[in-house]
């Protein structure tokens, strides 16, 4: 569950990822898929899924 931390805003070199209002916002056209996010997410929230 994510707890609004703000890890995968800090770390996604592609700006994908966005805290506005305390609430993540996630813009897929900016993700490449590197799984930086998943990577630093401490509470293991973020998971990729092929399409």
């Amino acid at each position: 569950m994510c707890k609004s931390c703000g890890d995968c805003e800090e770390w996604c070199h592609f700006k994908a990822r966005d805290f506005t209002d305390t609430k993540l916002h996630f813009n897929p056209s900016r993700c490449f898929g590197c799984g930086i996010c998943v990577s630093k997410c401490p509470n293991n929230a973020i998971k990729l899924v092929k399409k």
